[in-house]
């Protein structure tokens, strides 16, 4: 790899980063909603929906943003994603009526984010397919640690000082500069390119955008059963982080006090949201250089299982230290099932159509966030006291469960594929020797019986191939 190529990698993903640090701040809202329900009088319980509405409209956008890549330069969709996201937060002061902003920010703020999102991973993969769980573990990095800069540079700066329609309005500029300025340096690698001494897992020839299945498209991906089974399980892998992202404040002021509305409980709730944010960051890294070294597979075993004992420590823990820990370890789990999938599911299935090929993933994400609604109404217990959420943590122990089964049976196949594979290849070596032996005994018959005419060397060579009971190969088919 010459430094030119070596450069142009390196500004690839720096754009990227800065593209993704933006998209962080969708998962800020919890900051500033409030601001906007006192501003225009709206109850705090009817946000609640406006997370999960969004994350709809982001996957809607990732599946766009596919189709778009194949059509218009990276550049242009990265510019346009920059306007739509930054036109949400620009006008959302403005949006009096709930619904509205239901409508409005939602759909702009979602769609914007999915149309740079997708991308943005799919094209680092590109250029990185020999690196790809570090390189996707950076950048997941960089949006867990966006989401807590952009948190407190709102809390602590932008609404103290200058209100929260000046903050929002602000933010949406910020956003505009870079994801649109920024995003417009970003180019797809080549077709045919790969990097110096990368071996394509699929073809050694092959270029470095293929998968193990090919290169497929988004409709030839939805008909393979490999993919419904890593769809469910990261539907059910995100459960525990989507719940804990949700209520980590109120689990920790629960569990921990007695009296959950003191100043000290207050305290702790934000520990527990900076707790999860930087285990989510730590693990995005961590689980990228895991994934390098020993695969998809593995590592989503080691994330299930970490997920599950974690959960398990986190309903019986009462004091500070276990606690923490056990929300630090399902962060990093979490931030770790962002990292795996993207390069996993392009080691698969190829690397030109990953974009709209995560976008149809991230709707398993979209539909536990949904989930966890449930698991913190339903199974809540607040006559318990600090044991108000240990039903919750016990159920999001059994969909994690699940999805760890569901995991052991996808390895089991891949394995099982395998064994066959090796099979037909020893069969068919086996055949292939048992016909040469075969030429062989017709020939050393032809040598020795040459007075013989063409009949009568066709009738031993019949009764030869009569004796051995092997059909005669075909030759326009290699061993």
């Amino acid at each position: 790899m010459d430094m030119r190529t070596y450069r142009t990698r390196r500004l690839m993903l720096t754009s990227a980063s800065f593209v993704i640090f933006c998209i962080g701040g969708v998962s800020t809202l919890s900051v500033i909603l409030p601001e906007f329900a006192d501003m225009h009088g709206w109850e705090q319980t009817h946000l609640m929906w406006v997370y999960p509405t969004l994350q709809i409209f982001l996957m809607l956008g990732g599946v766009v943003s596919g189709k778009l890549i194949e059509k218009y330069a990276i550049s242009r969709v990265m510019v346009a994603s920059g306007i739509i996201f930054a036109t949400a937060w620009i006008i959302a002061p403005f949006l009096t009526s709930l619904p509205l902003f239901y409508v409005v920010f939602c759909t702009l703020a979602g769609l914007g984010a999915g149309l740079a999102y997708s991308p943005c991973l799919a094209n680092a993969q590109k250029w990185y397919p020999d690196k790809g769980g570090i390189v996707n573990g950076i950048l997941a990095t960089i949006n867990n640690l966006s989401i807590a800069a952009i948190s407190m540079g709102l809390a602590s700066v932008l609404i103290p000082f200058f209100g929260s329609s000046t903050a929002s309005i602000v933010t949406g500029v910020t956003y505009l500069l870079l994801m649109g300025g920024v995003g417009g340096f970003l180019r797809t690698p080549p077709d045919s390119w790969r990097p110096a001494g990368y071996m394509n897992p699929s073809d050694a020839n092959s270029s470095a955008s293929r998968g193990i299945y090919g290169d497929l498209t988004s409709r030839e991906m939805l008909r393979t059963r490999r993919f419904y089974l890593m769809f469910a399980i990261m539907a059910f892998a995100c459960v525990s982080g989507a719940t804990l992202l949700g209520a980590s404040a109120s689990i920790a002021r629960t569990q921990l006090f007695t009296n959950p509305d003191s100043e000290l409980a207050q305290s702790f709730g934000g520990f527990a949201v900076a707790t999860t944010t930087i285990g989510a960051a730590v693990g995005s890294f961590i689980i990228g250089i895991i994934y390098d070294r020993y695969g998809g597979h593995r590592s989503l075993l080691l994330i299930l299982c970490t997920t599950l004992v974690a959960l398990l420590v986190m309903s019986q823990s009462f004091t500070p230290l276990p606690f923490f820990t056990a929300t630090a370890f399902l962060g990093l789990c979490f931030g770790g099932i962002f990292t795996i999938y993207p390069p996993f599911l392009g080691h698969l299935y190829g690397r030109t159509h990953l974009g709209s090929n995560w976008a149809i993933m991230y709707l398993a994400y979209t539909i536990s966030t949904w989930l966890t609604a449930p698991l913190l109404s339903i199974l809540r217990r607040d006559e318990e006291g600090q044991e108000t959420y240990t039903l919750t943590f016990y159920g999001a122990a059994i969909i994690t469960t699940a999805g760890l089964l569901l995991t052991v049976v996808l390895m089991l196949a891949v394995r099982i594929r395998h064994a066959l594979r090796t099979l037909r290849r020893l069969l068919r070596l086996e055949n292939f020797a048992q016909n040469l032996a075969l030429r062989s005994i017709a020939t050393q018959a032809k040598d020795n019986d040459t007075s013989t005419g063409p009949k009568k060397r066709l009738r031993s060579y019949l009764h030869a191939l009569h004796t051995k009971k092997l059909s005669p190969r075909k030759k326009n088919r290699e061993p």
